[in-house]
């Protein structure tokens, strides 16, 4: 299932629209995963690191980064609608055109 929420001006970072909007409203454990631009936020699962800062590539890490690639193909199928392109970061219409997208792509998924 896609879930999608609103869109933030400007350029900003996940991590800084994750703690103003939705850190304060999640359990203390962790059932979220980020990729390393998370790291430090405990309420998210990022890949375990080594004293010396490099991902420690175990069996953890790989159903790890098997959750991440469903995550990844999931945001490539949202970017596959050409609605998407012509509203990029103009006002409110890009969250009506990426919610209507979600929903399109959980119908889709629900045939299946």
């Amino acid at each position: 299932m896609v879930a999608v929420g609103e869109a933030w001006p400007g350029n900003r970072n996940d991590v800084v629209v994750f703690r103003e909007t939705l850190e304060a409203t999640l359990p203390d454990h962790p059932r979220l995963s980020g990729d390393g631009g998370y790291r430090g936020v405990d309420r998210v699962r990022t890949p375990c690191r080594g004293p010396d800062g490099r991902i420690i590539k175990d069996r953890n890490y790989r159903r790890f980064r098997k959750s991440r690639a469903v995550a990844e193909h999931t945001i490539a199928r949202l970017k596959d609608h050409q609605v998407l392109r012509p509203c990029r970061r103009r006002g409110h219409a890009i969250n009506h055109a990426v919610a209507g997208v979600a929903a399109l792509d959980n119908l889709k998924l629900d045939v299946r």
